[in-house]
Order: structure tokens, then sequence, then C-alpha cells
């Protein structure tokens, strides 16, 4: 093949090339939400949302419409994310425990692909889930993926292709506590669910070192049952693990812990969160016969309405959950003000805030849907502030 037909033929086999019609059709989809969002509107990142619903443009527009607007109701793209920096100012001014996730965000490889690593064996999820209440988690880790998501996509203006993370995730001193403390791992997951649901065809390579003898061979068991598109991008490293990234990333671009060059300080240390730090963390607390009580049936949600006579007002809301966890809202005319986030309270209630822009009836929503048998007790209070200091308490 002649040098101009070879160029030609990569050329081709990019993927914004390839789908170069489904690319346009679904911008025309979403236009409309381009134009709110106007750092989305690039080919790769519509061909990633196409990717991930199989080119089903009704599906991906709807799940790109929430996650976009999801972010922008918590404040997401008011935030100067444009350098590894200030992501990772931004991550901790969510919360200061955030210092205490493990890991972070290092910055671009040699190809343009981010590089981000998660020490899980300095994790302590009972320390974590103790300090904070759910949203906070789930706020910080939307941030932390928008913050890379947003290199990846100036990288990929630069360079011209499509680009996407690089996940090391290191095992050594692995603790079984990650397994046995069930409530907490089982709020990570959700975040990780969250995570996947948001960003979805990032991962372009997912390291796994250290890991001990047993947690390797229960990887590999899980490997088993993933799809060959998920598998191809998860990778076991031996003892050379450090040899293989510098080689394929640069070390430049890691840290010394991986054998590069780069400051260790750039990772946060995880470990426990000192009571000093929990202390500093804003609480709230209502005693039992402040709050009012509904109960949540199973594969059913309850709306409760209110009443907003001034735009400008701030809505704060406070609720308990008797056990598991709920779906919790705010609409406002059928569209999520506060977006649906899956809250477990049974370490830290739950509260927050927002400012109505706009008068007329808002709905907390609690929804149980995703329970199959058991009910949730809710103990919950409102308060209406009006832009004149008047409450009203609900």
């Amino acid at each position: 093949m002649s040098p101009e037909g070879h160029k030609a033929d990569c050329h081709n086999k990019d993927p914004k090339v390839v789908h170069r019609e489904q690319i346009d059709i679904f911008r025309e989809k979403v236009r409309p939400l381009l134009e709110k969002y106007p750092r989305y509107d690039t080919d790769y990142s519509l061909l990633r949302w196409l990717h991930a619903y199989k080119f089903n443009y009704d599906m991906a527009a709807q799940q790109m419409e929430w996650s976009l607007n999801a972010m922008d109701a918590v404040g997401i793209f008011d935030k100067d994310l444009s350098s590894v920096e200030s992501i990772h100012k931004e991550v901790r001014n969510i919360t200061p425990v955030a210092e205490y996730f493990p890991g972070g965000m290092l910055g671009c490889d040699k190809d343009g692909n981010v590089i981000n690593m998660h020490t899980v064996g300095k994790v302590r999820p009972r320390s974590l889930v103790d300090a904070e209440r759910v949203s906070r988690f789930y706020i910080g880790a939307i941030m932390d993926c928008e913050g890379c998501n947003t290199l990846i996509r100036a990288e990929e203006a630069k360079r011209g292709r499509k680009l996407g993370s690089i996940m090391i995730v290191d095992l050594s001193d692995f603790s079984y506590d990650l397994i046995f403390q069930i409530p907490a791992t089982k709020i990570y997951i959700n975040a990780l669910l969250l995570i996947q649901t948001m960003f979805p065809d990032t991962a372009r390579r997912l390291y796994v070192v250290n890991a001990p003898l047993v947690v390797n061979a229960l990887i590999k068991m899980v490997l088993m049952a993933l799809a060959k598109e998920t598998v191809a991008k998860i990778e076991i490293l031996g003892s050379n693990w450090k040899d293989i990234l510098v080689e394929r990333h640069g070390a430049e671009n890691l840290t010394r812990c991986c054998g590069g060059t780069l400051s260790d300080d750039l990772l946060r240390p995880g470990g426990d969160v000192p009571d000093s730090v929990k202390k500093g963390i804003r609480k709230e607390h209502y005693e039992a016969d402040q709050l009012k009580k509904v109960r949540v049936s199973a594969r059913d949600e309850i709306c409760i309405p209110f009443e907003v006579e001034k735009e400008g007002s701030k809505l704060c809301w406070y609720f308990e959950c008797s056990s598991g966890d709920i779906d919790f809202s705010v609409v406002y005319q059928n569209h999520e003000v506060w977006p649906c986030f899956r809250i477990s309270t049974e370490f830290v209630p739950e509260f927050g805030e927002i400012i109505c822009k706009q008068s007329g009836t808002y709905e907390i929503r609690f929804s149980n849907k995703h329970a199959i048998f058991w009910s949730k007790e809710i103990k919950y209070i409102v308060q209406i502030e009006s832009p004149t200091n008047t409450h009203h308490t609900f």
C-alpha cells in the first residue's frame, strides 16, 4: 500500500469519520441541549453517548440530558476545571473529606490520555461515611470526573483523535474491611454506578497492580462474567508493573510510587478521617418531634408539594431514612432542579438547599421503586426562606 493510501486508511478508522452520519443525526437531536452546554458539542463527546447506548438516539439523548442537567444543578459547570491543580482544589472545596479519598488525577500521558490513580488499600470506608453526607461524596466524585473529561476534551481538540482515561488501581495494603463494611461499600458502589452513567465510554485502560493472590483470583473470576469490550480494557499487571507503566505512559507523567518522576504529593493520602476534620464539617440535627413521617412502599414513590411564593427563595431539606437507601430529588414542573441521588442516611442525615429561580409548586420526591420487598420510613422537614428572610416550615 502506498504511503498516501495507508494515511487515508488510518484516517478512515477515526471513529468520528466512521460514524460521521450517526454523530450528525445525534447532534441535531440534542441541539437545544448543546446550545445550553456548548462544551459537550464535540464529535467525540457525542460519540461516547452513542457508543454507551448502542446508537439508540432516544436513550442516549435522554441520559445525556439528565447527566448534563444534573451537573448544572449541583454547580459543576460554575467551577474552574481547566487544570489538574484547579480540579484538585475544586474537589477539596466540596468537602474536606476529599483529602481522605486516596489517589487522584496525575495529568495527561504522552498520548494525551488522562491518568488517574486509586490507591484502594488506603481507603477507610467506615471512617469516610461517618464524616459526611452521601450527596457530598457523589458531588465530589462528579466534579473529579467532569474535570477529567474537561482535560480529555481539550487534548482531543489539540490532537484530533479520541482519547480517554487511564486508571491505575493499586491494591497494596488491601484490607478485607473494604468488603465486609457492607453499608459503606454499598455507598461506594452506588457512586461508581452514578459515575458510569454520567460519564460513559471514558475509560481507555484500567490497570490493577499489587493485587494479593486471593484478590487476584477473585478479579479473574469477575472478568469471566464481564462483556468482552469491558474485559479488553482491564489488565492485571505483575511485579514489573512500574516498568510497563513507564514504557507506555512516560515516567514524566507518573508519580514516583509508580516508577515515574512526579511527586507523590500529587496523590491524596487516604487513611482515617481525623476527628478534628469531622468536627469542622457542617452537620444538621432535628429532634424527632420536629420531623414529619412518611412511609414509602417498595416499587413506589411519594411526591410532597410545596408552594414557593417568591423567586429567589431558599428551599431547604433534611431527612433520615429508616433503613437502606432512598432515591431523592427536587422537581419543578416535571424537571429535576436537584438531581435524583440514591441516599443512605445510616451514618449521616441528608440535608441540602437550592435557590428557587422561579415561584410556583416544587416537589420533594422520595422514590423506593428500586426496592423489591421493603418499605422505607422517611422522617423529614422542609423549610422555605423567602428573600425577605420570612421562614415557612413544613
